[in-house]
């Protein structure tokens, strides 16, 4: 694909002096063009959301796939999409599953006598187990039981697959699996919860839907506990009060940290502690089968307000570490997705001042820039706004003592 035709699939789109082009970005509710797309040498569209949203969200909310932003061969490619998309889906490749394939997973949980057992040991009611159609798959080794995944118009976008305690067999068991491939991107569950004003942000889905069960409204995240939202996601609690409520370890425990760095910048947030002598690994389901819903009350009304970890500020998925801006890059998959700060350049440097600037003749506009180098001198630059997203101004305006590293699809 061209640069040209790119652009064509963009609203608001405008070229700059330099070639490039600037536009509202299509991953979030943009109003202010905070997209800028450019060409690399060897052909590929190089794109950057100032408001924070990764290249994976971009491409997805245009349907499109990463070697759509090479060309082939040095020639264009056909457009994969001619007409922009009315809607945006998490994962292109991700067909959505049948109704039917749902209601008889949900008809054989009866079958197989599985509606007692998620009462009794995981705390969920009826009314719950039949509004999300909660199932059971029967399979060789064990069965599973079945959660339906449904994306913000209802459509079964993942059906995750859950292996009782007892039919597992030591560490080779996956306690939890995704439909298939191609359907473990990071959802929000269950997604009808955000229409309430206060969640509660636990970490499973079985917790989430045990909390409902007991009249308290719940939300996780279909991933590992070091799995954030994305911002597309996170604006949705705006406004909302949110407590986080993760599993008694270590991977909770950041896992919280990280998902509350998410949503902050919308809603209020607050963390909540379990009682002093939980084990490591107790959880949301423990707490109401062992202790009621009454101890979760408590354990809610005791929450604390959320406090940014130190050392680490801005927005995610951004932050600073060691005098250093990065970002906090998810590495692997699914429940074994991991989150780890890169680093992406040895300076931090914030806009301080956004100037309008008027000779008579012509309006044009630049930003006051602090930057500090680690360890080293701080600098007050104005940079002209058409220089600011090459990052190219750095080294003419500081020296070689600035080092950006995050290469050229990140700068």
């Amino acid at each position: 694909m061209l640069l040209d035709e790119f652009a064509g699939l963009l609203k608001g789109s405008k070229r700059t002096s330099e070639g490039g082009y600037t536009a509202l970005c299509p991953a979030h509710n943009d109003t202010s063009p905070s997209l800028s797309a450019d060409k690399a040498e060897d052909g590929r569209i190089l794109v950057k959301c100032f408001a924070g949203c990764s290249f994976e969200e971009i491409a997805q909310a245009l349907s499109l796939q990463p070697r759509d932003f090479f060309s082939a061969n040095g020639k264009d490619r056909e457009p994969t999409h001619k007409h922009r998309p009315t809607h945006k889906t998490e994962d292109p490749q991700a067909k959505p599953i049948s109704e039917d394939t749902v209601d008889a997973f949900h008809a054989a949980l009866d079958a197989k006598n599985q509606r007692e057992c998620l009462s009794k040991n995981r705390g969920l009611s009826s009314e719950v187990i039949d509004a999300y159609k909660i199932g059971y798959e029967n399979r060789a080794g064990g069965g599973r039981v079945t959660i339906p995944i449904r994306d913000e118009r209802g459509a079964i976008a993942d059906i995750r697959r859950w292996l009782p305690p007892e039919h597992r067999k030591g560490e080779g068991s996956k306690k939890m699996l995704h439909w298939k491939k191609g359907y473990g991107a990071p959802r929000l569950f269950p997604v009808d919860q955000l229409k309430e004003d206060r969640l509660v942000f636990c970490e499973g889905e079985l917790d989430a839907l045990g909390l409902i069960s007991h009249g308290i409204a719940a939300i996780t995240v279909t991933a590992g506990a070091s799995t954030a939202p994305p911002k597309s996601q996170a604006q949705l609690f705006k406004n909302k009060r949110v407590v986080f409520l993760m599993d008694h370890d270590e991977a909770g425990k950041k896992g919280a940290q990280l998902r509350a760095e998410a949503l902050a910048p919308y809603a209020d947030i607050e963390i909540a502690s379990w009682p002093e002598g939980r084990p490591t690994g107790w959880d949301v389901t423990d707490e109401l089968i062992q202790h009621g819903v009454e101890s979760i009350h408590k354990i809610l009304a005791a929450a604390a307000s959320y406090e940014p970890a130190p050392n680490r500020q801005d927005m995610y998925p951004y932050a600073i570490e060691d005098k250093c801006l990065g970002w906090m890059k998810s590495m692997g998959r699914g429940d074994n997705m991991t989150v780890a700060f890169v680093p992406l350049c040895n300076f931090v440097a914030r806009v301080t001042e956004d100037q309008q600037l008027d000779n008579g003749i012509e309006k044009s506009r630049s930003f006051v820039v602090e930057l500090q180098i680690k360890n080293g001198p701080k600098y007050t630059i104005d940079v002209a706004a058409h220089l600011f997203s090459a990052m190219r101004w750095v080294v003419p305006e500081v020296g070689a003592s600035a080092r950006v590293s995050a290469g050229l699809g990140a700068q």
